[in-house]
């Protein structure tokens, strides 16, 4: 296996051997990569900092559930390693192509696609593509470079490096629905000067174990263990919307701008709504994002005429951008992440952001019904969208507001995190989008919430010196509708 090192700046491509006693992929690699070779200091969109791809340990191998890629650096939005994890098909294509880790480092000053095949790497003018929404993008790379090929791409926002931007992936069917987007990761690729990364695999071989035969054995024992497993055709049938009801259900769904837990009016967004309306329309439970996925649990979005509107129809998506924002029509919900899927921005952070636009008076929630996006004042470039194009937690601090939950400036699907007690400590320690580590002077972790309040200082997790953690702790308005055992477990939370 390889690394693929990009120089943007001079347009220098080199590949060198994985080191072989590290047995790190996906996530693991950006963390190592990052903190190894980044520069703490540097500020992410710099020509200092660093962009990293990884595909998965066994990717392009038949191993299930492996074609996961994880896509990050040092995140605009927090200030530490960000590390956002994506289906699609690239992960297995560069598995296949025996690239383990991409490093792109510099700046260029022409927007660039990056073309990985057999023969190697090089770097394309990107031409007519810039400029244009996602799906309509990707169409043109495949009438360039054929309609095999998977594809990383940015958006409009990304181009703009918009700390709220994703990286794209497209999926089976070749539609960029695949986002990488917590952490700003699509600012940092498009602050490279890169506009899109095409990998095609054609010839490419199947990785196999060095025991093939043993390895295979593995690869059908846990297949048959994922598939027979307790929790597989919940996901396969329901996917994650199925969680509405049950957070609905304990308080703990974003609503009204994350002031309350639960929304009257979730049985018309919920999953049995959503399977109502994907039934009588052509849509379909089960999706899979990536070869080789056994759960398939991505559900695909029909519109009334019984066309595709948006496939990755999450829980997360349409909770911010339904409940979050008072929107109870799944239609207005599909067409809002349609949105963003070609724009390239985080659904979470989108809805976070309306949100709080909303209480400071600058568009009502219903607009969003209307019409699909607020004024369209999401999108860049809108003369009113300044302060919506910028991140959530920026947003709270111009406006003052201090109702929802941000994380380092970084929004949360899940602010009502802390009133369950396993999630409340992952929160505290891994805010949303501010990756798995705050370390190394990378950055520093932050409870969610609104006003600041006390500081908590805890030891780096991988004892290094220098590297100790600072947790702002922070109290939301929202804590007025705690019940005691609720207030009981945020102090048992602050104390422990």
């Amino acid at each position: 296996m390889t690394i693929l090192r990009v120089q943007m700046t001079n347009g220098q491509i080199a590949t060198e051997p994985f080191p072989k006693e590290k047995i790190l992929g996906g996530r693991a690699t950006v963390d190592f990569f990052l903190s190894q070779q980044g520069t703490p200091s540097a500020h992410p969109l710099s020509e200092k900092g660093i962009f990293i791809v990884a595909p998965g340990l066994f990717a392009g191998t038949g191993a299930p559930q492996s074609g996961r890629l994880s896509v990050g650096g040092k995140s605009p939005l927090t200030g530490g390693i960000k590390e956002a994890n994506v289906g699609g098909t690239a992960s297995h294509k560069l598995g296949r192509l025996g690239i383990r880790v991409v490093v792109v480092e510099g700046t260029s000053k022409e927007w660039q696609v990056l073309k990985i095949d057999k023969e190697g790497a090089r770097l394309e003018n990107a031409g007519d593509i810039i400029g244009l929404p996602n799906y309509a993008a990707c169409d043109k790379i495949r009438g360039r470079y054929g309609k095999n090929v998977g594809i990383l791409i940015i958006g409009p926002a990304g181009e703009m490096k918009l700390a709220n931007s994703t990286v794209a992936v497209t999926d089976p069917e070749g539609r960029p629905s695949r986002h990488a987007a917590r952490g700003g990761v699509g600012a940092l690729m498009g602050a490279k000067g890169l506009k899109a990364i095409v990998v095609d695999d054609e010839s490419g071989a199947l990785r196999k174990g060095a025991n093939e035969e043993a390895f295979k054995e593995a690869a059908k024992n846990a297949a048959e263990a994922i598939q027979n497993g307790p929790f597989r055709n919940a996901f396969h049938n329901l996917g994650t919307p199925m969680f509405i009801d049950m957070d609905h259900g304990r308080g703990s769904m974003p609503t009204n701008n994350h002031r309350l837990g639960s929304f009257e009016k979730v049985q018309k967004i919920n999953v049995g709504k959503l399977v109502e309306l994907n039934k009588a329309r052509g849509g379909s439970m089960g999706h899979g994002c990536m070869p080789g996925c056994i759960v398939r649990c991505s559900p695909i979005f029909h519109g009334p005429d019984g066309k595709f509107v948006t496939a990755a129809f999450e829980y997360e998506t349409i909770v911010m951008l339904g409940a979050n924002l008072g929107i109870d029509d799944l239609d207005a919900i599909a067409r809002m992440d349609r949105r963003c899927d070609e724009l390239g921005l985080d659904t979470i952070e989108m809805g976070c952001t309306i949100g709080v636009l909303n209480d400071a008076g600058m568009f009502s929630f219903w607009r969003c019904r209307e019409g699909g996006s607020p004024d369209r004042r999401d999108c860049p470039g809108h003369a009113h969208g300044k302060d919506s194009r910028k991140w959530r937690g920026r947003n709270r601090e111009s406006f003052r507001n201090r109702s929802g939950p941000s994380g380092k400036r970084a929004g949360d699907p899940g602010p009502r995190g802390p009133f369950i007690k396993g999630m409340g400590r992952y929160v505290r320690h891994e805010p949303a989008g501010g990756g798995p580590h705050g370390r190394c002077g990378f950055g520093k972790s932050a409870l969610p919430g609104g006003a600041s309040g006390p500081i908590a200082k805890t030891a780096d997790p991988h004892g290094r010196a220098g590297c100790d953690r600072t947790l702002p702790v922070h109290f939301s308005s929202a804590q007025t509708d705690r019940t005691d055992d609720q207030r009981a477990l945020w102090g048992e939370l602050e104390s422990g």
